[in-house]
């Protein structure tokens, strides 16, 4: 017990004569690359900020809930790096969330001629695909050497005569509706940033969509697009100090 609360004041005592805040594991988190750390408490700068000032620049990766066409869904899977998806109808208003782990089954079992990822088919063909996507993130952890596992067998399907070479009068629908996430939290464009870093922190989230007031998705907030922010606030309150 004395230990323990030798140590506690001693590191007490060092923080409260520097600029860092937290503990030495925290510190060491945040610099870990690998590890998308968020402090508890949102910094000072966040307060002048809202959701708008923290999602991602650039127009927004959606699929379409109804109608997403094979071929469409696999340039979409090569062509980007994100992990989320929201799923919209035909005005861009928000009715889901896809990841992609549940694209790229969808895709993969299309191009392999298997059942349960196109719109009509049989529900328990659905039901053995959904236990599939909640497993293929096992897949994703052992092929991170170079290009990942997603986007590979995403290429290899967006090449595929089968799916790249449909007809346009003749599109395979692909069922996104039936597996994608029907309640995703989302925010205003105007909401708090101090909010949004709290839902982070609270929620665990990795993704969050960021809508109009028509629900229309404007953008979408990851756990790395916070600490972003937080890196420009702490640089910003360096040089203002300095």
């Amino acid at each position: 017990i004395v230990a323990v609360a030798v140590s506690n004041a001693t590191c007490a005592f060092f923080f409260s004569k520097s600029s860092v805040s937290g503990s030495v594991y925290h510190l060491d988190l945040e610099r870990n690359e690998n590890v998308v750390f968020l402090p508890g408490e949102p910094p000072r700068a966040f307060r002048a900020l809202a959701a708008r000032d923290l999602m991602c620049a650039g127009p927004v990766a959606t699929v379409r809930a109804e109608g997403e066409t094979a071929a469409r869904l696999a340039r979409l899977l090569s062509a980007s790096t994100h992990h989320g998806f929201p799923a919209v109808d035909e005005d861009g208003r928000l009715l889901g969330l896809s990841s992609r782990a549940q694209l790229d089954v969808l895709v993969g079992t299309h191009a392999a001629g298997g059942r349960g990822a196109r719109v009509g088919d049989a529900h328990k063909d659905r039901r053995v695909l959904d236990a599939r996507m909640r497993v293929a993130h096992l897949t994703r952890r052992r092929a991170r050497n170079g290009l990942d596992s997603e986007r590979a067998s995403a290429s290899a399907v967006a090449g595929d005569p089968a799916v790249a070479g449909e007809p346009e009068t003749e599109p395979v629908k692909l069922d996104v509706a039936g597996f994608m996430q029907r309640a995703p939290l989302c925010v205003h464009l105007d909401h708090p940033a101090t909010r949004v870093h709290l839902l982070f922190t609270t929620l665990g989230l990795r993704h969050l969509c960021v809508v109009d007031a028509g629900n229309r998705v404007a953008g979408v907030i990851t756990r790395k697009d916070v600490t972003r922010a937080e890196s420009a606030a702490s640089a910003s309150s360096a040089r203002r100090a300095a």
